[in-house]
């Protein structure tokens, strides 16, 4: 098993291909996202990017409701943005995560891979 593109073995998906033996091909992490940030950039992507985002603010507006009052409270000095990870003290790019959306301003505030890591822990 390698990635269709580089030929990688480390971090793969398998997806459904019709142009494949078995019926199903493989790619990369990287790849993947590569080709996703490319066809998001088109015009068909970008229409299909507004609606999927749109389609879930209305289905979970509670969430884009305690990222409003996060927002509102950063501007208006209410809460602080910390320049460094919560978890590992990286000074990358800092996102806040909700444990609970119904406390909108009890935010952890973690670099991009801790927050991805969080997530996949909890999902």
């Amino acid at each position: 098993m390698k990635c269709q593109q580089c030929k990688s073995i480390e971090n793969l998906y398998k997806y459904k291909s019709s142009t494949s033996k078995t019926g199903f091909s493989y790619i990369c992490r990287e790849c993947n996202t590569n080709n996703k940030k490319k066809y998001r950039q088109t015009k068909k992507g970008k229409i299909s990017t507004n609606k999927a985002v749109y389609k879930s603010i209305k289905k979970y507006n509670y969430k884009q409701n305690a990222r409003t009052k996060v927002f509102q409270a950063l501007k208006n000095g209410i809460i602080l943005k910390p320049d460094i990870c919560s978890v590992c003290k990286n000074k990358e790019i800092i996102e806040g995560h909700h444990m609970d959306y119904s406390k909108p301003l009890e935010v952890v505030w973690l670099c991009r891979k801790c927050h991805s890591n969080l997530h996949n822990i909890v999902i």
